[in-house]
């Protein structure tokens, strides 16, 4: 996708449609602080524990942080001439519209994409959620058994809820658990002494504003 907009860019320069005006107020707040939980999900190495030594861990979950961050800003600077057209587009789907201007591959890409990074968001957080409760209880579920109850969970809220509540609900949820992450960082930092006051206050910062993401972001729709 980033090498057919590139693309795009240097074959119809001239294409572009004006920008739609750019519009802030305090009312659009919750909605931006609902946006703030999109780059998640890269902590998949951190239950990992019995197999890699905690350096190594620490590495990927930075390199993946980065990568990521990387990707979806070269995509929306990317994406600016065509933000006319996807201010346009109607429903959560409405990126393969704008896709299908650039090139009609596009389209299915972006369709692909998105089923198989919902697989991949599945399997991680399976792996996630599993290695938790292992770990909180001490070893007494093991990682099977884990497993089994949270795709248990799984699947009962898939049949019981309306999938868009439970991820506005959900979004919500990550944010507060980030939110106590940066708290354990707090509390480890002091006890161990390596804190530094910039630290500090990285930390803390991010935990207030997970915790105002939590308390009143808006959903997208």
């Amino acid at each position: 996708m980033l090498v057919g907009l590139g693309c795009w860019w240097l074959l119809e320069p001239g294409s572009a449609e004006p920008l739609p005006p750019a519009q802030f107020s305090i009312a659009s707040l919750p909605l931006l602080l609902g946006l703030l939980i999109t780059v998640q999900g890269f902590e998949t190495s951190r239950y990992l524990g019995n197999e890699f030594d905690q350096a190594l861990r620490v590495r990927t979950m930075k390199i993946a942080q980065l990568v990521s961050a990387a990707i979806y800003l070269a995509f929306l600077a990317l994406l600016t001439p065509l933000l006319g057209s996807a201010a346009n587009a109607e429903g959560v789907a409405g990126i393969i519209d704008v896709m299908r201007i650039v090139a009609a591959p596009l389209g299915l890409f972006v369709l692909v994409g998105a089923v198989t990074a919902q697989l991949s968001a599945a399997v991680a957080d399976s792996i996630g959620s599993s290695g938790l409760l292992n770990e909180l209880t001490r070893r007494r579920l093991s990682v099977p058994v884990s497993y089994m109850l949270a795709s248990g969970l799984a699947v009962a809220i898939v049949w019981l809820t309306d999938p868009f509540q439970i991820i506005a609900v959900s979004s919500r949820v990550f944010a507060l658990f980030y939110a106590l992450q940066c708290l354990i960082a707090w509390l480890v930092a002091r006890r161990t002494g390596v804190g530094t006051f910039a630290g500090y206050a990285g930390v803390t910062a991010v935990g207030l504003v997970c915790l105002v993401a939590a308390a009143i972001g808006a959903p997208a729709e």
